[in-house]
């Protein structure tokens, strides 16, 4: 899974599993701030990422998110389930997992086979 959809999937995950209304996500990846806006909710993505000048968008089918990445131009599956989520990212052909625990959100990539750790 490229960097960039790693970094909205867990803004997005954690934001909506820990119901709060964050700006930015810490990866310690990389050891800086990712800048985001816009709306989430439990049925709706409409986020911007203020650092890639891009909108992530989609609607809740079922218990599942179909969200788009519009620059990579790529669909990733979401599920949400308590304080795990789950999903597919079309381009990798790679499903990832993770937890959120309060503010620390922590994403398991199958395509590199490494945990991403992020901060909301």
């Amino acid at each position: 899974m490229k960097k960039e959809l790693r970094d909205v999937v867990s803004y997005v995950a954690g934001s909506i599993i820990s119901n709060k209304k964050k700006t930015s996500i810490y990866s310690y990846d990389n050891g800086n701030y990712i800048q985001f806006s816009g709306q989430l909710s439990a049925e709706r993505v409409n986020v911007y990422d203020n650092q890639l000048n891009n909108y992530i968008t989609g609607n809740k089918s079922g218990n599942t998110f179909k969200l788009y990445h519009h620059s990579i131009g790529n669909f990733i599956d979401l599920t949400i389930d308590g304080d795990k989520f789950k999903g597919y990212d079309f381009s990798s052909g790679q499903f990832y997992n993770g937890t959120v625990r309060g503010n620390n959100i922590n994403l398991y990539d199958f395509e590199d086979g490494r945990y991403h750790n992020y901060t909301l």
